[in-house]
């Protein structure tokens, strides 16, 4: 997910979790902790729907000095 939103830009929580294969549970999970700890920030600013709540873009937090990524993906 931290390389998604480092590659594509700030992304609402269901647009990442269609992107990764997750529930939007699961990704909701994921970044309530990955926002306490600060690697990932909540936008104010609402991206624009037709219909239901505004989705609030996540970003990556580009004031931290170091950011770390692994896989548990193996190499086919």
């Amino acid at each position: 997910m931290l390389i998604d939103l480092l590659v594509h830009g700030p992304a609402s929580r269901a647009d990442l979790a269609r992107r990764a294969g997750l529930s939007p549970a699961s990704l909701t999970r994921i970044t309530r902790s990955l926002v306490d700890v600060d690697p990932v920030t909540e936008s104010d600013a609402a991206f624009p729907q037709r219909t239901g709540r505004p989705s609030q873009p996540m970003d990556v937090n580009v004031d931290l000095a170091h950011l770390v990524a692994s896989s548990s993906r193996r190499p086919s």
